[in-house]
């Protein structure tokens, strides 16, 4: 174990689906096979077709699921000329985004009595 690790983190996990905003391609190759993006990963060799339409879905997933955390993490550093990504930043915007509401206590003893 690496004692320089820390304690814990954060796992951001996203399954793949389809909003019909998706380019035009992604939206045919969904056509040709009903079970995009959810296809079995026992077949591990893509075809061009189908290795580009995940690329694209996960490329767009994941801008679209870390834009604002981004924006929100651009900062300008005195040795740089150009604004680069606050790390620090950008995690903590991304838990603040992406975090689990605590349920309210009332929530909690509605469900309980039911």
């Amino acid at each position: 174990m690496d004692s320089g690790a820390p304690d814990n983190g954060t796992l951001l996990y996203i399954k793949p689906s389809l909003t019909g905003t998706e380019l035009a391609d992604v939206l045919n190759y969904r056509k040709t096979d009903p079970s995009f993006p959810h296809q079995s990963t026992a077949d591990q060799w893509f075809d061009e077709t189908q290795f580009e339409s995940y690329r694209s879905l996960g490329y767009r997933i994941g801008g679209v699921a870390v834009r604002e955390a981004a924006a929100a993490s651009l900062a300008f550093l005195p040795t740089r000329t150009t604004p680069r990504h606050d790390i620090a930043t950008l995690c903590a915007s991304l838990d603040e985004q992406w975090k689990q509401p605590k349920p309210k206590p009332d929530a909690l003893q509605a469900k309980a009595t039911d």
